[in-house]
């Protein structure tokens, strides 16, 4: 299956706003890379590292919400983990997209990581004692929400047990990185509005197609493990 068919073979049940202006992007930043092995030690080192890029001051007076989402990452015979969700059906913005654990800064939070537990909590039911905190990702705006989201990475000592809160979500999904280090689970477009080409990320699995926000999480995620500048 090629790019072009692959658009029409997607698993989840997501709506893709894709305008009438659109073409296949690159390759993935790894492409060109023999060896792909990702291992937690890697990228707990390179997260460690990582100092987050803030948002351009010109852009601040935009965003008129913050949230904090959870990057949990787990090892699992010889396999590196995320948790994902996938949004129900009945909230009105989002729909059925895939997304990581969390959501919107309230009073009661001290801070964005306590939100990212929170919320996590929340909707999976995950133990806010488990994730260890090893650093944060780029924050990054969602288009049309106007919200600017603080990705927190975190590691759990193992496989916890989690439970979907069906208000908010319908799946809970626990998705393999070296699945989305294929090339065939990986494509890139460029979207044309107002005159302007943005790109946009996806990762098509197993009944899933992760895009927008959460597929430039992982993106960053990934190349970061994999030392790609």
């Amino acid at each position: 299956m090629n790019k072009e068919e692959a658009l029409n073979n997607r698993g989840g049940p997501q709506i893709i706003p894709r305008p009438k202006k659109w073409r296949l992007g690159e390759p993935s930043p790894w492409s060109h890379l023999s060896d792909k092995t990702l291992t937690l030690k890697k990228l707990t080192e390179a997260v460690e590292k990582h100092e987050p890029v803030a948002a351009k001051k010109n852009h601040l007076d935009k965003y008129t919400q913050k949230a904090g989402v959870l990057v949990a990452l787990y090892e699992e015979q010889n396999s590196l983990k995320v948790i994902l969700t996938r949004r129900s059906p009945h909230l009105s913005t989002h729909a059925h997209q895939v997304s990581f654990p969390g959501g919107h800064q309230e009073t009661v939070d001290k801070d964005l990581w306590s939100t990212a537990l929170r919320e996590a909590h929340e909707e999976t039911g995950l133990d806010s004692s488990l994730p260890q905190k090893i650093g944060e990702l780029d924050a990054i705006v969602t288009l049309g929400s106007e919200t600017l989201i603080h990705p927190f990475v975190a590691v759990l000592p193992h496989c916890p047990e989690l439970k979907a809160n069906s208000a908010e979500v319908e799946a809970i999904r626990h998705v393999d990185l070296g699945e989305l280090l294929k090339e065939e689970t990986w494509r890139e477009e460029y979207w044309e509005r107002e005159g302007r080409s943005h790109v946009v990320t996806f990762f098509e699995i197993s009944d899933e197609t992760i895009w927008g926000v959460t597929a430039n999480i992982l993106r960053q995620l990934l190349t970061l493990g994999l030392r790609i500048v």
